[in-house]
């Protein structure tokens, strides 16, 4: 059984084994890492100089790459350990999970030199993993960017892997589709912007969500795997080549949208180079990368919304208090790559699923299917909160003004407008 060795701030540290699982499921672990130099706070709520030590961080990061010792310090002490525990029980299965803490920031994994160390300390987490009772692996966020979708993991051969990429993708697509409803955007008459389309959740969320869409424009740093995705988009789902556009400029894909998703691995939104101001009035923003794309100001103030992509409600709960590391929402919510791992847990896999370039349209259905009758969308959120109702008013009151300004323009009663 697992027990209580330490604790960090909301984090409880564990020590010894998960219990038995039953009815056919396995116990998994899920890597789990900070977002920024902020997440110490977390850490060290007491500390009144941590203020003063992430403002130094934050430098030292700009200038040098690096955090600097007392950041370290802060997070190496954690490094591989069970950080939070996860019980899950649905029907007459029932699991135990472990979030074993990885002591890299998002600057970390993109960094290419940095790269090969983050990888052995992840075969180093497997294996411990494996020591506290897990029988499946999931990767969140960067880690599983780090390791080509977590295929290279995978190859080790230690215990079955997912990227979480699939369920994360389901997720997607039903914010997409609750959100539209909210502001009254029917899809069959909208465009869709996925910008990260060819990425590892932006390929299987394409695929669940392009025939919802009467157009639907890729876009991606790179041409030759957009150009994939839509001969796939084309041929597997019978799209009309003349639906699937791309477009590699980021201010052109966004220009065309009712709705705009952002599944891109930048570790800040300057590195996307997105403005607030290329995006339509009254349109919807589902975000699922992590750190978010926009400020809270930015969100708070924009003439569009921005919801948190892929949350659901499992059938379970976490035990502790490290779902307010996570920012999931509450102990009974989690991210759609940790919902999968979860999944994978309750289904009992000895195989490993959502790995390296994996484009089936097949698996992407079956993960679905098999969500949906276990997990639910939680209620959507917006920068980590609830999102009011008043917010969601505004924004369509905004799309309804903005659609009748079209209207005008195009039987000449107005001489311009800007596209809803």
């Amino acid at each position: 059984m697992l027990s209580v060795e330490a604790t960090a701030g909301p984090l409880t540290v564990y020590s010894g084994q998960m219990a038995p699982p039953s009815g056919g499921a396995v116990n998994f672990a899920f890597f789990v890492h900070p977002l920024g130099v902020e997440d110490a706070k977390l850490l060290n709520p007491d500390n009144k100089s941590i203020e003063r030590m992430i403002i130094r961080s934050k430098m030292y990061l700009e200038k040098f790459g690096n955090p600097g010792r007392m950041y370290h310090y802060l997070f190496d002490r954690l490094r591989l350990k069970p950080i939070g525990k996860v019980e899950v029980r649905h029907r007459k299965r029932r699991c135990e999970g472990i979030l074993i803490f990885v002591p890299y920031l998002p600057n970390d994994f993109q960094n290419k030199e940095k790269k090969k160390e983050i990888v052995v300390c992840l075969t180093e987490g497997a294996l411990r993993a494996k020591k506290y009772g897990a029988d499946y692996i999931g990767m969140g966020a960067f880690t599983s960017i780090v390791t080509g979708n977590a295929l290279e993991l995978d190859r080790k051969e230690i215990v079955p892997v997912t990227s979480g990429s699939s369920g994360t993708a389901f997720g997607v697509q039903l914010c997409v589709e609750r959100g539209a409803k909210a502001l009254g955007i029917s899809l069959k008459k909208s465009t869709l912007s996925f910008i990260g389309a060819s990425g590892s959740v932006g390929v299987p969320s394409c695929l669940l969500l392009a025939q919802r869409f009467k157009r639907i424009v890729l876009s991606a740093r790179s041409h030759a795997p957009l150009r994939r995705l839509q001969q796939q988009l084309v041929n597997e789902l019978g799209l009309d080549p003349d639906s699937v556009l791309i477009e590699t400029d980021i201010s052109n894909t966004v220009a065309q949208a009712d709705v705009t998703v952002l599944a891109t691995n930048v570790a800040g939104a300057a590195d996307l180079a997105l403005e607030p101001a290329m995006i339509n009035p009254g349109s919807l923003v589902v975000d699922v990368g992590r750190p978010r794309n926009f400020s809270p100001a930015e969100i708070a103030t924009a003439p569009f919304l921005v919801v948190d992509g892929s949350i659901f409600n499992f059938p379970g709960k976490i035990s502790d208090e490290s779902y307010r590391f996570l920012r999931m929402g509450g102990p009974t919510t989690a991210f759609g790559c940790l919902a999968e791992t979860i999944l994978c847990g309750l289904l009992g896999k000895r195989v490993s699923q959502s790995v390296g370039s994996q484009r089936s349209l097949a698996l992407v259905r079956s993960v679905a299917r098999s969500m949906k009758r276990r997990f639910r969308l939680a209620d959507l959120r917006s920068n980590d909160q609830p999102l009011e109702r008043s917010r969601i008013k505004e924004i369509r009151a905004i799309r309804r003004s903005a659609t009748r300004a079209v209207r005008l323009v195009r039987i000449g009663l107005a001489p311009h407008a800007t596209s809803p």
